[in-house]
């Protein structure tokens, strides 16, 4: 479902606005927009670690990439360090703490969050082609303003 004529995936959006304002809601007073914050900067520093990692592998593995600009290697090296720090220290129990939540909470809720991932994944692309009988084969398309995009199509088999 789709914002015409922006294109906007307003589902999404309206999925992020619903989960935002329950957690605003949710929490204590003077909690929700710290809580939000680190909700929210967990994931994306994982996502970027893992992100690292997987350009580092078409790097080294992959010998047909060639990506338009190379960093040098000491700077994925350093962001890995520091991102691996920013994802370990989260459940580091601080000397002092004064708040309702337990000072992990919202790490592990974001963990929790990400998870959820593996069982759609598993349904949707493993389980159901398999009990229904398809197959899932990708489809490449260019959008006009040239970048490309994967769809899956259902092929009988």
């Amino acid at each position: 479902m789709s914002n015409r004529p922006f294109g906007t995936l307003i589902g999404a959006l309206i999925l992020h606005w619903a989960i935002t304002i329950l957690f605003v809601c949710a929490s204590p007073a003077g909690e929700a927009l710290s809580f939000i914050i680190s909700l929210s900067s967990y994931p994306t520093t994982l996502i970027m670690f893992l992100c690292t990692i997987g350009m580092l592998k078409l790097r080294y593995i992959e010998k047909d990439w060639t990506p338009p600009f190379r960093a040098p290697l000491v700077v994925p090296l350093f962001f890995i360090l520091g991102s691996l720090f920013l994802l370990i220290a989260p459940f580091i129990p601080p000397k002092t703490y004064s708040s309702y939540l337990p000072y992990w909470l919202s790490s592990v809720v974001a963990v929790a969050i990400i998870a959820l991932g593996i069982p759609y994944y598993l349904l949707r692309f493993v389980i159901l082609p398999r009990i229904l009988g398809y197959r899932l084969e990708p489809v490449r398309r260019q959008l006009s303003d040239g970048s490309a995009i994967t769809r899956f199509k259902c092929v009988q088999r």
